[in-house]
């Protein structure tokens, strides 16, 4: 893996609670956005954009299980505004809403 994407993973790991642009994360490691992305798809197969939201969602999941903080606490921590838009796409990536994962303790 090319170095700079793991610059740019750790830069995204420490700041994902941040509202973070493409252009912020491709300044940390000296590559532009357009470079940065490129070097993503082909190191991670992924875009930067989407790995941020995964490591959010990976933030929240962790949170869900280690913390007694609400749902709208623990999207605004993993960095989401939107809470129904972070309750959406948590259930689509894991099958089940932040709630039920939490009550059940089942493992996503």
């Amino acid at each position: 893996m090319d170095e700079r994407v793991k610059e740019a993973v750790q830069f995204m790991e420490s700041n994902c609670q941040h509202k973070l642009r493409l252009r912020q994360i491709a300044d940390s490691v000296g590559l532009s956005p357009s470079r940065l992305s490129a070097l993503f798809l082909k190191d991670l197969e992924v875009s930067p954009m989407r790995h941020l939201k995964t490591l959010r969602m990976q933030e929240a999941k962790a949170l869900l299980w280690s913390s007694k903080l609400n749902v709208k606490e623990i999207a605004a921590h993993a960095g989401f505004n939107d809470v129904s838009h972070f309750i959406r796409d948590f259930s689509r990536l894991y099958g089940h809403a932040p709630t039920t994962i939490r009550n059940s303790k089942c493992v996503p």
